[in-house]
């Protein structure tokens, strides 16, 4: 949209500069869901866990609980999930935070890190109608 990243759309949080129109991570995750062909409205990080049909999951530390399509997600930050690395236990995954450095792939171990939570999306994706 023509408004994506304007200064219209700018704030600071938690000591980071951020323009929350466009890919922030809770404008990336349903922008990439619904590119998926899946019908998505928009919402904060913290409230996917509440998709029908998504499932809040315990995240492991010896095996790979979350698969492409499935999300990490604490109260203040949504991740999707695009890989899943076995050999060194760690998930491949998109993520954008509203500042300059726009999407980025990063590694986060299967625990997901201090806060998060796994986000099972099967169930979201067999019941939801496709765009």
């Amino acid at each position: 949209l023509g408004y994506w990243g304007s200064t219209e759309c700018h704030t600071y949080a938690n000591g980071q500069s951020y323009n929350y129109c466009g890919f922030d991570c809770s404008g990336f995750v349903p922008w990439a869901i619904k590119n998926g062909g899946f019908n998505i409205s928009q919402m904060l990080a913290g409230d996917f866990k509440n998709l029908p049909g998504a499932q809040r999951v315990t995240l492991s530390s010896s095996s790979p609980v979350l698969q492409p399509g499935d999300l990490l997600e604490s109260e203040g930050h949504i991740v999707l999930v695009v890989g899943v690395e076995e050999s060194s236990k760690q998930y491949i995954c998109a993520e954008a935070s509203g500042n300059a450095s726009g999407v980025l792939f990063m590694r986060r171990p299967y625990t997901g890190g201090s806060g998060y939570w796994g986000v099972k999306m099967d169930g979201f994706y067999e019941t939801r109608a496709r765009s």
